[in-house]
């Protein structure tokens, strides 16, 4: 029977500019992708997006803008479960969205990320090549942007 990690992954979008935030992890396959990270024992979707985003980014959030219903599940290669000796078989993502309102000075550690790039919407298809995972970001963004346009009414 397959074992899910539970995750948490960070759509950081520019309050000024339609950007969002991908970093990328030195890899061959996969390599870029939304900050995230598994979630600890005893720890909230939320406590774990904030201590990601600042351990892969360097960026401090007070806040997190929006909890996503969106889910998504994934299997680790082979070679990855074999080579880290992974006692689970992929992760289950859920999705929060924060909005970065100062303009964000971003600090790899060079080692777990090793660059980041902030894309448009439409850029970030020639960055993330899994589809499915593709998919699932555009799903989280729509139903942000739906709640967003409530929330104005």
């Amino acid at each position: 029977m397959k074992k899910y990690r539970k995750a948490v992954s960070i759509l950081a979008l520019k309050d000024k500019s339609p950007e969002i935030l991908l970093v990328h992890k030195p890899r061959l396959a996969d390599a870029w992708q939304l900050p995230q990270g598994g979630i600890e024992a005893g720890e909230s979707d939320r406590e774990a997006a904030k201590r990601e985003l600042r351990e892969e980014t360097g960026l401090k959030i007070s806040g997190i803008d929006f909890m996503s219903r969106i889910t998504y599940s994934y299997d680790f290669p082979p070679e990855y479960i074999e080579r880290f000796k992974a006692a689970n078989s992929g992760q289950t993502l859920s999705f929060v969205v924060v909005k970065i309102d100062v303009e964000p000075v971003i600090k790899v550690d060079n080692s777990e990320i090793n660059d980041y790039r902030w894309v448009t919407r439409e850029g970030l298809k020639e960055f993330i090549k899994r589809k499915e995972y593709l998919d699932v970001i555009y799903s989280v963004l729509d139903e942000f942007g739906k709640k967003s346009k409530n929330e104005e009414m």
